[in-house]
C-alpha cells in the first residue's frame, strides 16, 4: 500500500511540473511575441510614445525638486526649533476617518486639514519623530539619485 502512495506523489509531481514548464513557456512566447509586435511597430508611431515618455518624465522630475524643497523646509524648520532650543516637532496630517473627504472633482478621497504634532521630547512620540525625520532622510536621498522604491523598502 505505502508502494502506491509513493507512485501517486510521484504522478502528481510530473503533472505539477510539466503544468509550471507549460505556463514558463507560455510566458515566455508572449513576452517574447509583445517584444516582436513592439518592436514591428517601433518605426511607425514610436515618435509619439518617446515624446509622451519625456512628457512624463519631466513631470516626475518636477514634482521630485518641489518634494525634495519641501523636505528641506521640513529639516531647516526641525533646525532652527533645536538652535532656538525649543522642542523639535513636526505637524502631520491626521490619518483618521475624522479626516477624510471625497473630492468630486477628481473622484478622490483625500486628507482633510486637521494635524497632529510629533515631538522629540514627548516619550509616546520620539521614536515616531525619529521615524519621520529617516523616512524624509531616505526620501530626499532617493529623489537626489533620481530614483524610486517601495514603502516597505523605505521602511526597512
Amino acid at each position: 500500500m505505502a508502494k502506491k502512495k509513493t507512485t501517486k506523489k510521484a504522478t502528481k509531481k510530473a503533472a505539477s511540473k510539466k503544468a509550471s514548464t507549460k505556463k514558463a513557456s507560455t510566458s515566455k512566447a508572449s513576452a517574447s511575441g509583445a517584444a516582436a509586435a513592439a518592436s514591428a511597430s517601433g518605426g511607425g508611431g514610436g515618435g509619439k510614445k518617446t515624446s509622451k515618455k519625456k512628457k512624463k518624465v519631466s513631470k516626475r522630475k518636477a514634482r521630485g525638486a518641489e518634494t525634495g524643497e519641501k523636505l528641506v523646509t521640513l529639516a531647516d524648520s526641525i533646525a532652527e526649533q533645536v538652535s532656538g532650543q525649543h522642542d523639535p516637532g513636526v505637524d502631520i496630517p491626521t490619518r483618521s476617518l475624522s479626516n477624510v473627504e471625497f473630492d468630486p472633482k477628481q473622484r478622490l478621497i483625500m486628507m482633510g486639514n486637521n494635524k497632529q504634532r510629533r515631538s522629540f521630547f514627548n516619550l509616546g512620540q520620539a521614536k515616531k519623530f525619529m521615524q519621520t525625520t529617516l523616512v524624509a532622510a531616505g526620501c530626499k536621498e532617493l529623489i537626489n539619485q533620481q530614483k524610486t522604491t517601495s514603502i516597505r523598502d523605505l521602511f526597512y
